[in-house]
């Protein structure tokens, strides 16, 4: 008679493979208790909302000290270099081919903005022909933030109001385009912007202020001090 009494796998040298423990899906596991969700459930949410607080609220000023103000005045200065670039091109004399608008204004106040002589000048039709003087802008400002003691915002207007509405008995023509010029009030920034670059004669607080040179300052973020402000 034979030996019918079953024997451990191992001993034949088989493998056992263990079942996996089945996962229950989240819909069907036990719900925490009432007491449960009022006490350590709650508290352990309270306290993951109060990190997350604590951390929004060091985050936020030592990006915008660390990351985005210096982020901001980089921008603003890659802006202003752009803006008298197309200034440059804007007041130098107009070459025939030349791409984007230029009107031409080195043609009366020189190459470099030093000044210069408009010949021919007649303030009206009765009037004799004259060599008319343009002034220097290398130090319009000087002129009238230490001279005429006006304020860099003010001298700027007066500087953007020159250009935009031109001065009737001069040859300085109307440039904006509010007032039948043709230049808006983009590329009359960016020629100030270049002329801001320009500037000699100012003191090292005002120079500050009116970021000369293309450095940080008041007017470095391309800030329209128009006449209608």
């Amino acid at each position: 008679m034979s030996d019918m009494t079953p024997r451990d796998p191992r001993e034949r040298g088989a493998v056992v493979r263990r079942k996996r423990a089945l996962s229950v899906p989240i819909g069907f596991r036990p719900a925490p208790s009432d007491d449960e969700l009022e006490t350590t459930v709650l508290e352990r949410w309270q306290g993951w909302g109060v990190l997350l607080l604590v951390f929004v609220a060091l985050f936020i000023p030592l990006y915008f000290n660390f990351f985005e103000n210096p982020r901001s005045n980089d921008a603003g200065l890659r802006q202003r270099e752009e803006s008298i670039k197309r200034g440059a091109a804007i007041f130098a004399q107009a070459k025939p081919g030349a791409h984007g608008f230029q009107a031409g204004c080195a043609r009366c106040h020189g190459t470099y903005a030093g000044g210069g002589v408009v010949p021919g000048f007649k303030a009206n039709a009765a009037a004799a022909a004259t060599n008319y003087p343009a002034p220097s802008l290398t130090d319009v400002f000087k002129r009238q933030i230490v001279d005429a003691k006006k304020t860099p915002r003010d001298a700027y207007r007066f500087v953007y109001d020159t250009i935009a509405q031109g001065r009737p008995g001069t040859p300085m023509p109307t440039w904006g385009l509010g007032y039948g010029g043709p230049m808006n009030d983009q590329q009359i920034e960016d020629t100030i912007n270049y002329l801001l670059s320009i500037q000699v004669g100012l003191p090292a607080d005002v120079a500050k202020v009116i970021a000369l040179h293309n450095e940080p300052g008041s007017f470095s973020r391309l800030i329209t001090f128009a006449a209608a402000h």
